[in-house]
């Protein structure tokens, strides 16, 4: 909602947590916003890490150890990223090239066209979690030297609050 506020714009949320063994890890869906119209999601859909180019993109990063600000994926304008993967994208007539440019625009199948994804890493920095993810129906819809920033800060502010819970709610038991 603060997003929509500041940018004016509709934004869809979801929160994704990485299942599965380290070689072929999956992520499925926590939750996502009410109010974007989206289909409706089943706990029993995977979308395998690898076959995401915005959760493969962070993983590798993480991989590589790179610095935290560094782990997040950022695109503008999906349809025209030619190597953009996902397992609810069939690029097969969705052909790269100037020529269909305008073709690929119409055609795109996703209901969305700008995104930002940030992980949540675990409290002690060893592992990826999840993701939380943003979107937008518009191109442009973000803009990289702000938005990010403010998506990971509250990505860590959840972790935090997350960890908090758990450990408040297990100690109680």
């Amino acid at each position: 909602e603060v997003f929509e506020t500041v940018k004016g714009l509709k934004i869809g949320v979801c929160i994704k947590y990485i299942n599965g063994d380290l070689n072929n890890p999956y992520v499925k869906t926590l939750c996502r916003d009410v109010h974007t119209r989206r289909r409706k999601y089943s706990n029993k859909e995977c979308d395998y890490v690898w076959q995401n180019a915005d959760f493969a993109h962070i993983l590798k990063a993480f991989n590589e150890q790179r610095e935290l600000a560094e782990l997040y994926y950022f695109a503008n304008d999906l349809p025209n990223q030619y190597q953009y993967t996902n397992t609810h994208l069939d690029v097969s007539g969705l052909h790269p090239g100037f020529l269909p440019r305008f073709r690929r625009r119409k055609q795109w199948p996703l209901p969305y066209k700008s995104t930002i994804v940030v992980p949540f890493i675990s409290s002690d920095s060893k592992q990826v979690d999840g993701f939380l993810c943003i979107d937008s129906p518009f191109y442009k819809g973000f803009d990289k030297s702000r938005d990010v920033e403010i998506l990971q800060q509250i990505a860590l502010l959840m972790r935090e609050l997350m960890c908090y819970i758990c450990s408040n709610h297990l100690n109680a038991n």
